[in-house]
């Protein structure tokens, strides 16, 4: 009886083994390179404009800055993407309020992609600091 009841669980132990194996071959391998992470526009967009806030705070400036893109004013509602760059600017640099139109602005951001930025600052306004890669902060000269 002794005899039988090890040839039982040796039988079970090796179809128990045998069904793992199955198992683990059955089982997909990990993927070698994780997958990529979606860029973030956000984080992005704050790397940017982080040297701009602090400068800003430096300078004490407050109210409503004004907002030059590679875009006019009136053609920034017609292109999603424009208007996303506004939108996430408007994110980044909140308390500051950033408005399209220049109108009566003392203080200008420009986040510019595609020209050189001397060409875009418009007149009555001078380059206060140029943070790179199209960010400028802007102020309007006083006369």
């Amino acid at each position: 009886m002794k005899a039988w009841s090890q040839l039982v669980v040796a039988v079970v132990a090796v179809a128990g083994i045998a069904n793992l194996a199955h198992t683990a071959r059955r089982v997909p391998a990990p993927p070698r390179l994780p997958p990529a992470v979606p860029e973030n526009a956000v984080m992005r967009h704050e790397e940017r404009f982080a040297p701009m806030r602090a400068t800003l705070h430096r300078h004490g400036v407050r109210g409503t800055l004004g907002y030059l893109a590679d875009l006019p004013a009136a053609q920034l509602a017609r292109e999603a993407r424009a208007m996303e760059e506004y939108f996430l600017t408007q994110f980044v640099l909140a308390p500051w309020v950033i408005e399209a139109a220049f109108g009566d602005c003392a203080w200008a951001v420009a986040n510019l992609r595609n020209e050189t930025a001397a060409a875009r600052v418009p007149a009555g306004y001078a380059v206060v600091e140029d943070f790179g890669r199209g960010v400028l902060l802007l102020r309007r000269i006083e006369r």
